[in-house]
């Protein structure tokens, strides 16, 4: 995958790359007018439970966050009847990392309860 994306397999030309940036861009705005009048903004980390091991689970939910270019605080939540973590994102309007920071550092406990 990672030599097809890097050999351009998919055929990307510079204006569909350009129109992409700009669909990003207004996004962007759009999700900070959403996510503005809330301390913050919770979703799922992943599609379900954490697999075991030391291995990572699919990002696909997370994806969104680093295209927006918000911040986001991944939270153990609550624990499958294995032990394993179901995850949780906070996530907040552009340049609000350290207001984020502080309403994860109160939710952060109780989700973990």
């Amino acid at each position: 995958e990672f030599r097809s994306r890097a050999e351009n397999g998919a055929g990307i030309t510079a204006r569909m790359l350009s129109e992409a940036y700009d669909i990003a861009a207004a996004n962007r705005a759009a999700f900070d007018a959403l996510a503005g009048g809330f301390h913050g903004v919770l979703t799922p980390s992943a599609q379900g439970i954490a697999p075991p091991g030391r291995w990572p689970g699919n990002p696909v939910f997370n994806q969104m966050w680093s295209l927006l270019h918000v911040p986001c605080v991944n939270l153990p939540g609550y624990r499958s009847a294995e032990g394993m973590p179901v995850g949780v994102t906070l996530t907040g309007p552009r340049f609000a990392d350290f207001a984020l920071l502080d309403v994860a550092d109160v939710i952060a406990p109780i989700i973990a309860a």
